[in-house]
């Protein structure tokens, strides 16, 4: 039979180990930009200059539009190489036109 004490203990632990995981991915976050667009255009941005951002606006305004959120994140990978993440409903051609031209701005 499992006692109250070693019920806390386990509580204790896991929220531990969960702030563990949580800072560590804060501080060893590879994420160098994130902007979230939706119907509307730019929302949301982190890491990029203000000419970008007004690149983007402009791009999400007249040459892409998503019908839902979507959050777009962009990680060096180990060659030096910006890669792009999306989290939302987003097609696969809408995804490559985004890329091609972050690429080209960023």
């Amino acid at each position: 039979m499992i006692n109250l004490q070693s019920i806390l203990t386990y509580a204790v632990l896991g929220l531990i180990a969960f702030i563990a995981v949580v800072v560590y991915r804060s501080i060893c976050s590879r994420t160098i930009i994130r902007f979230v667009v939706d119907h509307s255009g730019l929302v949301e941005h982190r890491g990029i200059s203000p000419r970008a951002e007004r690149e983007i606006k402009t791009f999400f305004q007249q040459d892409v539009q998503v019908p839902q959120k979507v959050t777009i994140s962009g990680q060096l990978d180990p060659q030096g190489r910006l890669r792009f993440h999306f989290r939302g409903a987003i097609d696969a051609g809408a995804k490559q036109q985004i890329r091609n031209f972050l690429h080209s701005i960023l």
